[in-house]
């Protein structure tokens, strides 16, 4: 690689935008550098978040536009516990449910339905649970809008319109990498940032030596979870030194289960 080039790389997860740029420095040292450019790697949120600050900054979006503030992850749980535990109508109510869970299952809903554009009318159709959840949902985003908030998924949509819109400078090319499945909310991303005139291509990764697999078929999302984790387990016992990694596809959906 050329070490006066330094090409701009999204990447899936932080480990894999840790790991190219750590890929790409012994490359250099190998090469017999002494000094180099760091390959710009960073996650699709790390590097919106880092143009619409500078978009902002710059005026090409008035700060008035922005939400007053982006919930955190716990905050979205907690504010959707606090929805879910209003709807329900006495205390012994409240005992009987577990709203912790009901509001992570409610939060993970909600931002499936966000990302795949996901349009559920409230008919005769419908199940009393969807409707429950739509009652809960329309109260989540009533409290949202009240306190000018933004959950993580739509900020992401908000931030995306902003792109479209701003008139700042984008890179003439950006590389992808790590996207096995790309969704329909990363879609539109790069549908803007090619609207805008920028390519969007995807970054070879160098083929790492094979290494033998074993696949196993779960019933559902919480037995595949158990199964990671006492995989884990299972190898740290054996050699405590060994260093792992669990890959999951919505991690943030699923890192507090985990």
């Amino acid at each position: 690689m050329n070490a006066e080039i330094s090409p701009l790389i999204l990447c899936s997860t932080a480990r894999l935008a840790h790991s190219l740029r750590q890929a790409h420095a012994r490359a250099q040292i190998v090469a017999g550098l002494t000094q180099w450019q760091p390959l710009e790697t960073y996650t699709l949120n790390q590097w919106l978040e880092e143009q619409v600050q500078t978009l902002m900054l710059s005026g090409d979006i008035p700060a008035a536009n922005a939400p007053s503030h982006v919930l955190n992850i716990m905050e979205e749980r907690l504010l959707w516990e606090r929805t879910i535990e209003a709807s329900l109508s006495s205390d012994v109510m409240k005992e009987l449910f577990d709203s912790g869970g009901m509001a992570s299952a409610a939060a993970e809903a909600n931002a499936l339905m966000q990302v795949w554009g996901i349009q559920i009318g409230n008919s005769s159709q419908t199940t009393e649970e969807t409707r429950q959840f739509l009652l809960w949902q329309k109260a989540f985003q009533k409290a949202c809008s009240q306190g000018d908030w933004l959950e993580p998924v739509r900020y992401l949509d908000w931030q995306i319109d902003q792109l479209a819109k701003a008139a700042g400078n984008l890179p003439a090319t950006i590389y992808i990498a790590g996207f096995d499945r790309i969704d329909p909310q990363q879609q539109r991303l790069f549908d803007v940032l090619v609207a805008r005139g920028t390519k969007v291509d995807r970054w070879q990764i160098a083929s790492l030596t094979l290494k033998e697999s074993t696949q196993v078929c779960l019933p559902d999302r919480e037995a595949e979870c158990r199964a990671a984790v006492a995989w884990a387990v299972d190898i740290m016992r054996t050699n405590p030194q060994a260093q792992l990694a669990i890959v999951v596809p919505e991690l943030a959906v699923l890192r507090e289960r985990l």
